[in-house]
């Protein structure tokens, strides 16, 4: 078995016995475990001789490419692709590529294989570029998610950071050398951000953002290009992909027979025109990078969250209204409410409930209303409570607990056993984080206007707020108290 052409039926068996056999699951490992160990440990001519098999596998009984390589990847001593950390710089980059848009792993500048024969899976639309870009979903603030390759005046010229652009089969980072968004390569931070709306304000939603500051070279930008124009025009896992980023003509180990039915891949087209130690640097997200370009990404799990205490919105000046004055009437009335004080707890607060995941709910560490309620109908009281969110995960892990502090009192009277009083409440916000010691935390003041009723012993409360930029979305606050 070559690698080249379709297998015969003897053929095909003898490698379905394989996939069956002790040896399939250490011929897998064995390279993918010795990639990271560094060259003073392995020639990557020795690794690309072990990663044949397979390489042979991926071709003729594997159509699911991209699934398998996750799964590898993530048994695989090494880390491929996304799943790099930061502290994988200290140690040995892979000299293996393997990534969701490259999933046939490959040694660079050895790959022997033509296109035919390879099993395939029945097309399908998850499988186009133009769809290639995860958590496509709609917000209030459209994003720019465009799948199309930059060209190189187009990613050098201008100062300002190329937002949410994917390319197929989630490929990110586009232009910048190594695989992706490799750490190796690209500064990593995470921003806090207040969405803006078109006259540059606040628009009350608020956004975590994934910063990659990466160095780039004019040769990785065209050869990311190649890579992306590959996945759009076969499919993103195709076997027909993986040859047109990797085979061609100069390749030592294509036999002299078979090279006429190959193209010259994109693998092949640099380092045919390019510094080939440049080009094992560049590959691994090292080597010569003359610019550097900022890529912003919307972290999938706190994106547009509407947040005014965080991003509050702009305010509108109030308009005074004179109220005429009455004549002070003879003797005072009395109010036939029932007097005393009431003792109770919030209710429903969907201001806070609102950061939490569909389903799951934080929970209130401290949760007391207190309303007196005089003779002559006068009203006084306070709220004070703390509520917990859940914990939000990030993509890189990280969550973020949210926390808030409400310390208000109340004011107004009531002429029978309904009416409406006033709440002033000061909401103390803090975040925190679990991958850091990094935590924020800001203050508003905040005013709910609520119906009252009272009914024997019991007193409740609701207050509904909106915005005049968000009429049709609307926070409930309500309590619940009693008179012993």
């Amino acid at each position: 078995m070559d690698g080249l052409g379709p297998l015969s039926s003897e053929e095909q068996a003898a490698l379905d016995r394989l996939l069956d056999s002790d040896l399939a699951y250490a011929l897998a490992m064995i390279p993918l475990d010795l990639a990271c160990q560094g060259e003073t440990a392995i020639d990557p001519l020795q690794l690309a001789a072990l990663l044949y098999p397979l390489q042979m596998r991926f071709k003729y009984q594997i159509n699911d490419r991209q699934a398998a390589a996750r799964s590898l990847g993530s048994l695989s001593a090494c880390n491929f692709g996304d799943a790099q950390t930061e502290d994988d710089t200290a140690g040995n980059p892979p000299l293996i590529l393997m990534s969701a848009a490259n999933p046939v792993p490959v040694v660079m500048g050895f790959f022997p294989f033509d296109a035919a024969g390879a099993v395939e899976s029945l097309p399908s639309e998850t499988s186009q570029a133009g769809l290639a870009c995860p958590n496509r979903t709609s917000n209030p603030v459209t994003i720019n998610m465009a799948t199309h390759p930059l060209t190189q005046n187009d990613r050098l010229i201008g100062d300002g950071p190329v937002d949410n652009e994917w390319g197929p089969c989630q490929a990110k980072c586009r232009g910048a050398c190594g695989p992706d968004c490799t750490h190796n390569n690209c500064r990593f931070s995470i921003e806090e951000r207040c969405e803006k709306n078109q006259e540059g304000q606040n628009s009350g939603f608020f956004s975590l953002v994934h910063i990659y500051d990466c160095g780039v070279h004019p040769a990785c930008i065209k050869h990311d290009t190649c890579y992306d124009e590959c996945n759009r025009t076969h499919g993103c896992g195709s076997w027909a992909a993986a040859v047109c980023m990797h085979a061609g003509v100069a390749d030592p180990t294509v036999p002299w027979a078979a090279i006429f039915g190959l193209n010259i891949s994109c693998d092949r087209t640099t380092l045919n025109e390019e510094d080939p130690f440049n080009v094992k640097d560049w590959m691994r997200g090292y080597g010569p990078q003359p610019e550097r370009r900022v890529f912003e990404y919307t972290d999938k799990e706190v994106a547009f969250e509407y947040d005014p205490v965080s991003c509050p919105l702009p305010t509108e000046p109030e308009v005074e209204v004179e109220i005429p004055t009455e004549e002070k009437a003879t003797e005072e009335v009395i109010n036939p409410v029932p007097f005393g004080t009431y003792r109770g707890i919030v209710t429903e607060n969907t201001w806070e409930e609102n950061v939490d995941r569909p389903g799951e709910k934080g929970r209130y560490t401290q949760n007391e209303v207190l309303i007196t309620v005089a003779e002559n109908g006068s009203v006084t009281g306070s709220v004070d409570y703390t509520y917990v969110s859940v914990p939000l995960e990030d993509n890189a892990g990280c969550t973020s607990t949210l926390t808030y502090e409400g310390r208000g009192v109340f004011s107004g009277s009531l002429e029978g056993l309904q009416g409406a009083i006033q709440l002033d409440l000061d909401l103390y916000r803090t975040v925190t984080y679990s991958c850091d010691v990094r935590g924020d935390s800001d203050t508003v003041e905040m005013v709910y206007p609520f119906s009252v009723q009272i009914d024997g012993n019991q007193i409740e409360g609701i207050s509904t707020i909106s915005f005049p930029n968000f009429p049709d979305k609307t926070w409930t606050l309500s309590f619940t108290a009693e008179r012993p």
